[in-house]
Order: structure tokens, then C-alpha cells, then sequence
């Protein structure tokens, strides 16, 4: 199955000589008012587009409004705008920007999702919402959900069920302890 996937994405994603293909990348924002990460499958430049593409492999197909409403189109797009300045040697705009959803199972059905200034601004705002209700909340008011199937798929969910740390390393999660101190903050040019 894997090997019909790459053949699958090589067909997809055809690699071109003059752009330059940046597979599994990490992108960290630490500022004043937020701090956010996000890893992408594949960031692709050219010369004049930065392309996101995001890879899922579920069993069913998605659709525009699945990919456009989440939190992770929401995250990844704002995030390489504001601090994704080294990419290019530039400072990137959004219209410059497309994320791509794509799902080898289903190798004809890829979303796109242009951006836009104006979702750019409302994204920032969103995020800034967001982060600050998390800030002002009880720590004890966070619950895990009671829908199941959610929980099941949820790569975190041991954590929300008290694993211990040696449990945690058992399930092969990341290190959850990143260090925010450590990440420089962002310049403004």
C-alpha cells in the first residue's frame, strides 16, 4: 500500500527543477502575544507561490468545507505568513500562499485553499481569542470529550487519561516538553 501512495503522490506532486521542496517542516512563532507551532508534511516554493501541502490518509474523502474549517488551515496558514519569512528571504504575503489538502486513497480529490489578507487579519484575531480563553481558564475545567470516537483517534488521549511519563514514552508520542524560552522571537522586516 505504501509503495502505491508514493506512486501515487510522485504522479500528484511531480517534482519540478525550479522549486525547491522542503519535506517535514517545523515553523515556530514565540512572541508577545502568542506562541504557536506547527509541523507541515511538505512546503513547496516557487517562484512566486508558497505551497502547503497536507497529507491525510483517512478512509473517507474530505471536502472544501472539512478542510476549511478546522483549526489546522487556520494555524498553518497564518503561522507561515507571520514567521515564515526565511523560506523566501522575504517577507510572505497571503495572497502568495495555498494549502493544499491531499489524501492517497483518494489520489483525484485535492482541496485547495487560497488566502487572503482579509483572512489573514481574521485568523490572527481568532488565534489571539482563542489562546487568551485557554490562558484564562481553570486548568480544571478542561475535560477530555466523551465522544469516543474522537478520543480514539486522538493521538493525545493517553495524556487526557493520566498516563505516566514512562507510559507516554511507551506509546511513542513526541516530547511534550518543548522549551519556549529556547525559540527566539520573530522580527518584524
Amino acid at each position: 500500500m505504501l509503495g502505491e501512495w508514493v506512486d501515487a503522490l510522485r504522479s500528484f506532486r511531480p517534482f519540478v527543477a525550479d522549486m525547491i521542496f522542503l519535506p517535514e517542516q517545523e515553523l515556530r512563532l514565540n512572541d508577545n502575544t502568542m506562541r504557536l507551532v506547527a509541523k507541515y508534511d511538505l512546503v513547496v516554493l516557487s517562484p512566486d507561490k508558497v505551497i502547503i501541502y497536507d497529507w491525510k490518509t483517512d478512509q473517507h474523502k474530505f471536502g472544501d468545507q472539512y478542510c476549511a474549517n478546522t483549526l489546522q488551515p487556520l494555524v498553518y496558514r497564518y503561522l507561515l505568513v507571520r514567521a515564515g519569512n526565511g523560506y523566501l528571504g522575504r517577507k510572505i504575503a497571503p495572497p502568495d500562499l495555498v494549502m493544499i489538502y491531499w489524501n492517497p486513497r483518494h489520489p483525484a480529490t485535492a482541496v485547495s485553499l487560497t488566502y487572503s489578507e482579509k483572512q489573514y487579519r481574521r485568523d490572527e484575531e481568532r488565534l489571539k481569542e482563542i489562546i487568551n480563553e485557554i490562558e484564562n481558564r481553570d486548568s480544571n475545567s478542561f475535560f477530555a470529550t466523551t465522544e469516543e470516537r474522537v478520543c480514539r483517534g486522538c493521538e493525545y488521549s493517553p495524556i487526557c487519561h493520566g498516563a505516566s511519563p514512562e507510559e507516554l514514552d511507551e506509546e511513542g508520542l513526541d516530547d511534550l516538553s518543548l522549551s519556549w524560552d529556547d525559540i527566539a522571537g520573530i522580527s518584524e522586516t
